[in-house]
C-alpha cells in the first residue's frame, strides 16, 4: 500500500519534461552561438550526407536529446 508521499506525481513529471525542453533550448542556443551550428531534421540529414557522398545512414536515438548517427559509402 502506497502513502501520498509514495504515490508518483503528474506535476514531478510536467517538471521532468520542463527541464528537458530548457536543457534542449539551451544546447540549441550553445551550437547556433558557438559553431554556427543549427538543428536539422533527418530529411536534411539524408540530404546533406547524399550530397557528401555518402549513400547510407542510420540515426539511433541514444539518451534524451543525443542521437548516434552512423554514415556508409
Amino acid at each position: 500500500m502506497q502513502g501520498p508521499l509514495m504515490q508518483p506525481s503528474n506535476r514531478s513529471m510536467h517538471i521532468r519534461d520542463d527541464d528537458s525542453t530548457e536543457t534542449q533550448l539551451s544546447f540549441d542556443m550553445l551550437m547556433m552561438v558557438l559553431v554556427t551550428g543549427r538543428e536539422r531534421n533527418e530529411k536534411e540529414w539524408t540530404k546533406l550526407f547524399y550530397d557528401a557522398g555518402f549513400g547510407y545512414h542510420k540515426i539511433n536515438p541514444v539518451l534524451g536529446l543525443r542521437s548516434i548517427i552512423e554514415v556508409y559509402p
